[in-house]
């Protein structure tokens, strides 16, 4: 087996395997940062946002929706 031959059967070994665990806990993977996000949204957004009022003629809500896109 010569060098390349190795370093392809290593490469593909290792993303195998990571896909393969990544499989079995995507769920810890994915879920944490969603309910960050979320909750991040939800505190600056809904509490403070309230607090701050209009900006401009614009809700602070809407301006933080405004800047996605």
């Amino acid at each position: 087996m010569n060098r390349w031959q190795r370093y392809r059967t290593a490469y593909w070994t290792i993303l195998v395997k990571e896909v393969l665990r990544f499989s079995r806990i995507w769920v810890q993977t994915v879920l944490p940062p969603a309910i960050t996000t979320s909750l991040y949204f939800v505190i600056f957004g809904t509490l403070i946002g309230a607090r701050i009022g209009e900006m401009d003629g614009f809700r602070y809500i809407d301006n933080a929706r405004a800047d996605q896109g």
